[in-house]
């Protein structure tokens, strides 16, 4: 089963369901305002994040709790949208207002070109554009009336902007934003992933751990961890034991008389032998090897994998990225490559390639 063309058709039907309702939605004489379907989304996102940083706040561990907190962003960005994202308009002009409430006035003889795209429309007035977003209530009415208001001024109608040549695909890729925006994000998740993983492997020193006494009679290096064999036939084990470190501190303490006390944190994996992950080990109150010194030999095997995981995501997006802007801007050099990472309707000018033996015909 592939799962890219279905999660591709599901997230599609979300955004076209999600459309649907936005047209359904009572329009407002004057106003253009963002779906409610943007607000509600955004709430759940919160919602979802939420309970991950609520659940956090038990382990009292500031670093986690805001980590967590960073993927409720987008949440609180749609919804504050939702709430400041307006265009109000009447006979004498409109106002606009960005996601941050700052607002700019302007005549409609200030208007200076209009483009209309497959998601979302942009009305310029000199070097700055009014976005009216695929999923705005009212954007519609709004661009016809001021359609309206520039004939009456000029008796002609809005230039049309052609696409900005400068953008990554060369103008030959629509909404070019959108796609500017998608790479963003992508690499803002990376960045959250890799903060997330780096919190959750470095944060606060781990307070886990019963107490032992307990004699040994045996230490030895196995696969790069130091396991302990006590007088009871229990097996202790510190984890990633670096090759500098001392070991025979310890070896010369496993001589079956000396009585150490241990804090150690039982496996519970279910195809392993009963062990113990040694957290600390002291002798007559007199601490051997520290929580500290522990944590920093796990950090080592796991700065691995901190690099590993967000790492591969990084290549994949930047290989995926890659891909898309230089398909983008030899569109009409290679329109084929351009297909494979486009769709056709986004493609400015798209015309099948043709086949070897149309060409032949032609000639």
């Amino acid at each position: 089963m592939n799962v890219n063309p279905l999660l591709r058709k599901v997230t599609n039907d979300i955004v076209e369901a999600s459309f649907e309702l936005s047209k359904h939605e009572r329009r407002k004489a004057g106003k253009v305002v963002l779906s409610k379907a943007i607000l509600v989304i955004g709430i759940i996102e919160i919602i979802v994040f939420t309970v991950p940083v609520v659940l956090t706040l038990s382990w009292k561990s500031i670093a986690m709790t805001l980590s967590l907190m960073l993927f409720t962003v987008p949440g609180w960005l749609m919804v504050l949208g939702y709430l400041n994202c307006r265009v109000y308009y009447d006979e004498r002009g409109f106002v606009s207002k960005n996601i941050f409430g700052k607002k700019r006035r302007y005549n409609y003889s200030e208007i200076t070109g209009i483009r209309i795209n497959e998601n979302d429309s942009y009305i310029y007035v000199g070097k700055k554009k009014i976005l009216i977003d695929k999923f705005a209530v009212g954007g519609n009415d709004f661009i016809k009336y001021a359609r309206d208001k520039y004939y009456n001024i000029y008796r002609k109608g809005i230039p049309a902007e052609p696409p900005n040549k400068k953008d990554i695909f060369n103008g030959n890729i629509k909404n070019a934003e959108e796609f500017k925006a998608l790479f963003i994000i992508m690499y803002v998740c990376v960045a959250l992933l890799f903060i997330f993983l780096a919190v959750v492997f470095f944060g606060n020193i781990t307070e886990s751990g019963a107490n032992h006494n307990a004699t040994f009679i045996s230490c030895s290096v196995v696969d790069g961890d130091l396991e302990m064999r006590s007088t009871d036939g229990e097996k202790f084990k510190i984890r990633d034991i670096p090759e500098d470190y001392d070991v025979d501190k310890i070896k010369n303490l496993c001589d079956g008389k000396t009585q150490l006390e241990i804090t150690a944190e039982k496996c519970t994996a279910e195809d392993a032998e009963l062990f113990y992950w040694v957290k600390s080990i002291s002798r007559n109150s007199e601490v051997v090897l520290s929580r500290e010194e522990v944590n920093e030999f796990d950090k080592k095997g796991e700065i691995m994998m901190l690099i590993i995981i967000p790492g591969s995501f990084f290549v994949f997006i930047t290989i995926f990225t890659v891909l898309m802007i230089v398909g983008g801007r030899n569109a009409k050099k290679h329109p084929k490559f351009a297909a494979l990472m486009f769709k056709k309707s986004y493609i400015i000018g798209y015309e099948k390639p043709k086949s070897k033996r149309e060409k032949d015909s032609v000639k």
